[in-house]
């Protein structure tokens, strides 16, 4: 992440975690990369946590399970996954039902909301 501070692009701290992700074979946690990588300069972490929940859902599309273990109950990160849902298959509804798969409340909360 320090290329993306050096850089000052928002642009890149999106991005971050497609590339970071790409190199674990587990999404768990991801979200926690994301907080670490920005833990020095927090202006880039919004863009870095609606990465993490972007590239959890391309990479599993319908799998609100996964985008829990990516992004734990990070709002903006599970907001992401539902929009990048939407943004994928614009004619098809979000099922509100894959919000039942994540265990965490204020994430489900999160999802239904979104």
């Amino acid at each position: 992440m320090g290329m993306c501070v050096s850089f000052g692009s928002t642009a890149c701290a999106l991005y971050a975690p497609t590339s970071h992700m790409r190199n674990m074979s587990i999404l768990d946690g991801a979200i926690d990369w994301c907080e670490a990588a920005t833990a020095q300069d927090t202006k880039y972490r919004e863009a870095c946590e609606f990465g993490v929940g972007y590239r959890a859902y391309k990479t599993n599309p319908g799998d609100m399970a996964v985008v829990e273990r990516a992004c734990r109950a990070n709002e903006r990160c599970i907001r992401s996954a539902v929009h990048t849902h939407q943004f994928m298959f614009p004619l098809e509804a979000f099922e509100l039902q894959w919000c039942q798969a994540i265990a965490n409340a204020a994430a489900r909360a999160a999802c239904r909301s979104a």
